[in-house]
């Protein structure tokens, strides 16, 4: 049996004795997760536009994608507060997020608060005020 392209009614909705809650029932809504489907969506973006990332580093596994993240150019806001609790972890993680992002492409880190990091890409730069910039 073939599929054809005529456009098709919609499914039929049957009563049955056995589910008859009241007149009005209508069938169960399904929503789905787009969030878990789909964690990093691509983003279409006009020149000019920048992503902003918000993220909690639990150890240095999670570290491959916060660089991913500032290499393609996006800032990132990253919450040390577990890691700090475990200098060893912590160090090493400190030590990759200053190798790639200071010294290979050239970006900075800025401490945001006590626990929070702010990832920049190299063609981003912080000052520390407007008039700073010439304002």
């Amino acid at each position: 049996m073939g599929r054809s392209n005529a456009p098709q009614d919609p499914p039929a909705w049957l009563s049955l004795p056995s589910t008859r809650v009241g007149k009005d029932a209508v069938p169960e809504l399904r929503l789905q997760d787009l969030a878990a489907m789909h964690p990093s969506p691509p983003i279409p973006l006009d020149d000019g536009e920048i992503v902003v990332h918000r993220a909690r580093l639990h150890d240095p596994t999670g570290l491959g994608l916060l660089l991913d993240w500032v290499a393609e150019g996006d800032i990132v806001i990253v919450e040390m507060k577990d890691v700090m609790r475990r200098t060893v972890e912590l160090d090493a993680a400190l030590s990759q997020l200053v190798r790639f992002i200071v010294d290979d492409t050239g970006g900075q880190i800025l401490q945001l608060g006590e626990d929070r990091l702010l990832l920049l890409p190299a063609s981003l730069t912080a000052i520390e005020s407007a008039e700073e910039d010439g304002e």
